[in-house]
């Protein structure tokens, strides 16, 4: 549904406030440097890749339940575990 000419007219004055406000803003955030930010996104991406395949590695794994099997032993050696 259009606007009537009452509503354009906050329209107009509200889109004049928003272009100036994002055009003040826009000149007082600092540029990024691009090769710094490189090297953050490279990094990032190299400890999320790092991280994905130590969960994966099958010795990691059985290591965790050898260390749930040796603390059998503290809950009366009945073989289980509180969950």
């Amino acid at each position: 549904m259009p606007l009537t000419a009452q509503g354009e007219k906050p329209l107009a004055t509200y889109a004049e406030m928003l272009a100036s406000l994002k055009a003040e803003i826009t000149a007082s955030v600092p540029g990024i440097d691009e090769k710094k930010s490189a090297a953050f996104l490279a990094a990032v991406s190299a400890f999320a890749g790092a991280n994905a395949s130590e969960d994966a590695k099958p010795e990691l794994v059985a290591g965790r339940g050898k260390r749930i099997d040796r603390h059998k032993s503290h809950f009366g050696g009945c073989g289980q575990v509180p969950g």
